[in-house]
């Protein structure tokens, strides 16, 4: 897959101009778990960790790769993994506090275009919490789809999807039945989030190169995102 269907463009080229000279390579974050990331490179995917100088230089948890950030990278001779060295300026972000009194910025995912939103219809459904994380999406200029996973354990699906207001989602069911008018939303039974490509109904009209997310909007600090590239 080359660089530019994965969203490389001049204004990234830009910025890596000044990395070129240290023979570092262009890459992009598509999974993050805690101090572990994978990249796409544009030849295969590689794990990765950031190097010593860089954890020592950043300011806060808003400076380390998140999901969808091009990154300078180089290949460790010894295991073969990636050594992210700087992270590119980042067009969007998608981003919420993190919890507690740390002024932290926590970046949920970077340069973006349409953010799924997936929250269980079980007893991890909590409106408040959707609705902060569609406020997010909002201010990050990205599109939003709500995925409502689990439906299969709900009991009272009419009454839990239907519009509270005008301009509220529409829900529509996975085998493509709608329930309402709105924005789109989506129900369905259980999935994996890295299957989203197989999933019915979870695919809205993109253009080449636009860029999506999949964030399980669960408790706080326990997001799980990867990037899903169409």
């Amino acid at each position: 897959m080359k660089l530019e269907t994965l969203g490389w463009n001049n204004f990234f080229e830009a910025c890596f101009a000044t990395h070129h000279e240290h023979r570092l390579l262009p890459g992009r974050v598509s999974i993050q778990h805690k101090d572990r990331y994978v990249l796409f490179t544009g030849r295969s995917e590689v794990g990765a960790k950031v190097s010593g100088k860089f954890r020592f230089d950043v300011s806060g948890l808003q400076d380390f790769p998140a999901v969808g950030d091009w990154v300078a990278y180089e290949i460790d001779s010894g295991d073969q993994s990636a050594v992210i060295h700087h992270v590119l300026e980042r067009r969007s972000k998608f981003s919420r506090k993190v919890a507690g009194d740390r002024p932290d910025e926590q970046i949920i995912a970077a340069n973006i275009d349409i953010a799924f939103l997936v929250m269980g219809l079980d007893g991890n459904y909590n409106l408040r919490r959707l609705e902060r994380y569609l406020t997010a999406a909002r201010e990050s200029e990205a599109r939003s789809v709500i995925v409502l996973n689990k439906s299969d354990l709900c009991p009272f699906l009419g009454r839990s999807s239907r519009p509270r207001a005008p301009g509220s989602p529409r829900v529509r069911r996975c085998d493509g039945d709608d329930l309402d008018d709105g924005p789109p939303a989506r129900t369905g039974p259980p999935w994996n989030s890295t299957e989203t490509a197989d999933a019915p109904g979870l695919n809205p009209p993109t253009h080449r190169g636009t860029r999506s997310v999949i964030v399980c909007v669960q408790k706080a600090g326990r997001e799980v995102s990867r990037a899903a590239l169409t």
